[in-house]
């Protein structure tokens, strides 16, 4: 038995235990929509990318097929290979820290996610870039 005293005692400090993990819970809830929400830019940045790269695959393919074929393309090729490689290590990395163990990927996004923004902020550019070209190139 425990008396009334003890019994109080017990009862504020379990008390604050539960508004510690309510707090602790909400955050990573909050950390989770976050992270959800720039998962998505990133994917839908990089799928969009993927659109446009295709769209100037087929129209340098179909370039190629004619006779003006000894055209330069002001591209940044090297910009290009360098933001899709990040993107693929961040991809992976994210992909491995989830697999290890799905809540240790949210409390790891902190760590990901100025990389992850950056990559936003670069594929955007790139986006800007490939546009362009596709504008002259005469799409």
């Amino acid at each position: 038995m425990i008396d009334p005293v003890s019994a109080t005692s017990l009862a504020v400090e379990l008390t604050a235990i539960c508004i510690k993990a309510v707090k602790l819970l909400k955050q990573t809830i909050e950390t989770m929509k976050k992270a959800r929400e720039d998962l998505l830019e990133l994917l839908n940045r990089t799928e969009r990318m993927r659109n446009i790269l295709e769209v100037l695959r087929t129209l340098l393919l179909e370039l190629a097929r004619k006779p003006h074929r000894d055209m330069a393309i002001g591209l940044n090729t090297d910009a290009c290979r360098r933001t899709m490689n990040e993107l693929q290590s961040l991809a992976d990395k994210i992909a491995g820290t989830k697999l290890a163990h799905p809540l240790l990927g949210v409390v790891q996004w902190a760590r990901y996610k100025g990389e992850a923004m950056e990559l936003v902020a670069k594929l955007r550019s790139q986006e800007t870039d490939v546009v362009n070209t596709l504008v002259i190139i005469g799409v």
